[in-house]
Formats: structure tokens, C-alpha cells, sequence
């Protein structure tokens, strides 16, 4: 069910900041803090809000590479292995993102992975490799330091100018 236009400010300010006290977030969208903190609760209680988390410096916690990995999955027959492979995936410690799809040149998964150096990076492929390299094909990488960023991955602007367009027809932040 769709969001009632005073969660959908909610929302938006839970976005742009989670920390937001709900007393301060009433007082920029104009109600009671406890309306806000009733509204918080149920959008975390029915997963529009899964957790809060804070966008890091990269270089000062000492990752110096982006990787995006893609890769065919060789037999879709063997669901059992893919669930495997996945959850094994979920707990390599430099995941930051796993994506099932369809994409270039029959690609069906995505990896996004952060590491330390080079050496990180090759040891992630290799365990990829070691793992599931009977059912894992055609990996390919897509390598960027991170000064070569120029937007860190930060979905919540996205996500309010997204919403934002549907709810009225045309942008508003």
C-alpha cells in the first residue's frame, strides 16, 4: 500500500538523515514528534526501512579499491548450488553488494566488493574461483581506486527525487 503524504515526509527526512531526532523532524514537516515517532515505527516495522547506516570515508578506513565483478551462473538447473553460492557470497567480508539479473553478454550476476589493495581484490576472486568455479563463468571486473569516484553510492537522493516525481508528476527536490 502506498505511503500517506505525511509518512512520505517522514520518509524523505529519514532519508536525508536517520539520525534526525523525531522532535526535529516535526518541527520541519509541522506535527507532534509523537506522530513522527508513530510513523517512524511502522515504517521500519513493515521493512520500508530495513537499517540506518552511515556513508563512510573510504580512504580514512583504509580501502583504496571499488570493484564491480560480473559473472554467468553455468547451470541454472541447480538451484540448490545458487542458494549455496549466494549465501557463501552474502558472508565474504568484502561484499558490499550481490545483484541476480540478465545484462552484457549473458552476465546473470553482479558483485560489488571494496578492498584494502590489490592483492584483497585477488584473493576475493580467487576464493570466488576456488568455491564455485564449477558453476561460476566468465568473470570479468571492473577495477576503480577510489579517487576515481566522483558520487559514493548514496541511494536516499535518489530515492526522494524517484518518489517525489511519482507522487506529483514532476520533481521536487
Amino acid at each position: 500500500m502506498p505511503m500517506k503524504k505525511r509518512e512520505m515526509q517522514v520518509f524523505f527526512e529519514l532519508l536525508k538523515d536517520g539520525r534526525m531526532p523525531d522532535k526535529h523532524i516535526a518541527q520541519k514537516i509541522r506535527t507532534t514528534q509523537p506522530t513522527v515517532t508513530r510513523i517512524r515505527q511502522k515504517l521500519e516495522r513493515e521493512g520500508y526501512i530495513k537499517k540506518y547506516g552511515a556513508i563512510v570515508d573510504f580512504k580514512k578506513v583504509g580501502i583504496s579499491m571499488l570493484v564491480v565483478t560480473m559473472f554467468k551462473w553455468a547451470d541454472y538447473t541447480i538451484e540448490k548450488k545458487q542458494d549455496e553460492a549466494r549465501k557463501d557470497i552474502l558472508h565474504m567480508p568484502e561484499l558490499l553488494s550481490l545483484c541476480r539479473g540478465e545484462g552484457m553478454r549473458g552476465k546473470t550476476n553482479i558483485i560489488i566488493s571494496a578492498h584494502k589493495n590489490f592483492k584483497s581484490y585477488e584473493d576475493f576472486v580467487r576464493a570466488l574461483r576456488k568455491r564455485w568455479g564449477n558453476y561460476v563463468t566468465d568473470i570479468e571486473s571492473f577495477i576503480s581506486s577510489v579517487d576515481g569516484i566522483t558520487k559514493i553510492f548514496d541511494p536516499s537522493e535518489c530515492i526522494i527525487d524517484i518518489l517525489s516525481k511519482h507522487e506529483t508528476g514532476v520533481r521536487t527536490i
